[in-house]
């Protein structure tokens, strides 16, 4: 949980945002992490990329966040589902 945040930290400094179609939600798996979190400041940076917290454990991994937007699935059903990830320019 933290290296995520410090990947939103690098994201808030680039000034990168995540696209309107990406979910996001936070759902630690408990107080603890949301301790560590706030006390090193990148909870800051999680929230402002729209990472707000919204519960403790399996919420959104599970589906319990909500139906995903219609357009996003609708595309998946029409095209699948492609996950690509590139991190190479981001460091902490």
């Amino acid at each position: 949980m933290l290296g995520a945040g410090f990947v939103a930290k690098k994201a808030c400094e680039l000034g990168l945002q995540v696209k309107p179609w990406i979910k996001t939600s936070l759902a630690p798996g408990s107080g603890v992490v949301t301790k560590y979190l706030l006390q090193s400041g990148l909870q800051e940076y999680l929230n402002k990329q729209g990472f707000h917290i919204v519960g403790y454990g399996y919420t959104t991994c599970i589906g319990n966040s909500g139906d995903l937007g219609e357009s996003v699935a609708s595309a998946i059903s029409e095209n699948g589902t492609i996950i690509k990830f590139n991190l190479d320019n981001i460091s902490s």
